[in-house]
């Protein structure tokens, strides 16, 4: 009778590890599906949109007089194509220019002409190289320019300066990392 109850608590004892190896796979499987579905859906695209904010010219603090053909004005109104035209026959560029210039870039989607400008702004300390850096990054990101998105977006990160800290964590900047597999 013992050797009877034994098999019994054996084959109840093999049943349990069975089920639980199952469920434990079933798990592991589980995990795995949602990683593979969140690096597949992962686009330049979409962590532009969760880091991106809009930039207001009101932030701009100085001491220059607005006119009717001013840069802050057309960018205030979405008129990016205004700024990159009334500045065509203008050279050199100040600060703000390159800053505008960059951000209507950027706006208009080419990327290439938005890091020209952005970069120009971040070569030396001035008012605009806080937010060049920021912008700079995400045309890194949208120009598929990893390696430089995530070296500025890192030093974004660890500033303790920046105002833009808090648009870029650790894990942020592990999928931008991750874009480079794609």
């Amino acid at each position: 009778m013992r050797s009877g109850r034994n098999i019994v608590l054996r084959l109840f004892a093999s049943k349990r590890i069975r089920y639980s190896v199952a469920v434990i796979t079933f798990l592991f499987l589980l995990f795995m599906i949602v990683v593979i579905r969140n690096f597949i859906l992962l686009s330049p695209d979409k962590l532009y949109r969760e880091a991106y904010i809009p930039f207001a010219v009101s932030t701009m603090n100085g001491n220059y007089q607005r006119t009717s053909d001013s840069l802050e004005i057309n960018y205030e109104q979405g008129a990016y194509t205004k700024i990159i035209q009334l500045t065509k026959q203008r050279r050199p560029f100040v600060d703000k220019e390159h800053f505008l210039i960059g951000l209507s870039y950027l706006q208009l989607h080419d990327y290439s002409k938005a890091i020209v400008h952005l970069r120009e702004v971040c070569n030396h300390s001035n008012r605009f190289s806080n937010d060049g850096q920021f912008y700079l990054s995400l045309s890194y990101l949208m120009n598929q320019d990893y390696d430089d998105a995530i070296q500025l977006m890192q030093n974004i990160y660890d500033s303790k300066t920046s105002s833009y800290q808090n648009r870029f964590s650790e894990n942020y900047i592990h999928k931008v990392k991750l874009l480079k597999w794609k």
